[in-house]
């Protein structure tokens, strides 16, 4: 058994270098694909306190975070992963890092 669990952000993100509006993310996008290659189940991971879909308060909310090296806290994921197998994470890179 095999499950793809990913965080991924909507809403306003730069791209292409401007910010535009997403249905969503880019991790989002890729965990789906991934999933539905592999035939198996894909759960979005969501943070405790949901990000803003505001680009802007966004970014200075990650800022904030890395700079106080703040663990992000997720919601806790409600499905049985004790048959899984193999466990695909898929997460955004911020700062040239993990979203923790």
């Amino acid at each position: 058994m095999t499950v793809v669990i990913y965080f991924s952000h909507a809403g306003q993100n730069k791209q292409h270098g401007a910010v535009q509006y997403i249905n969503s993310g880019n991790t989002a996008l890729v965990a789906q694909k991934l999933a539905a290659q592999l035939d198996c189940r894909c759960l979005a991971l969501q943070a405790s306190v949901p990000y803003s879909t505001n680009y802007a308060v966004t970014l200075q909310r990650a800022k904030t975070e890395l700079a106080q090296q703040v663990t992000v806290a997720a919601q806790p994921l409600i499905a049985d992963l004790t048959a899984e197998k193999k466990i695909f994470i898929g997460f955004p890179i911020w700062w040239g890092t993990l979203w923790a």
